[in-house]
């Protein structure tokens, strides 16, 4: 989660509601800043783009459903992921492993 305060109330309704929809666009109207700024700004504090830190995001969202036993087909479609196969991809080159290890 980034520091800055701004940021960090934008990120947080994204996550918090799971709002996995909303723009970059979006949220720096919630921040209550251009684009370019929310861009240049949470790139400093996160160290990640926000479309790369989106991402990540979705993927540890997911991480306590598969621990509860649900199954992945119906996990992946919580964060907005298109199709199980785009999930597992997304989930494999950010944990290094499957969804599947996940399940109990």
């Amino acid at each position: 989660m980034p520091n800055n305060e701004r940021l960090f109330s934008a990120v947080r309704e994204l996550v918090v509601n799971q709002r996995w929809e909303a723009s970059m666009s979006d949220l720096a109207f919630i921040a209550a800043m251009s684009e370019r700024t929310f861009s240049r700004l949470f790139i400093k504090d996160t160290g990640f783009s926000f479309r790369t830190w989106k991402q990540r995001a979705r993927i540890y969202a997911s991480l306590d459903q598969l621990a509860n036993g649900i199954p992945v087909k119906q996990v992946a479609y919580e964060p907005g992921f298109s199709c199980p196969a785009s999930y597992t991809a997304a989930f494999r080159s950010i944990l290094s492993s499957t969804p599947r290890d996940f399940l109990p």
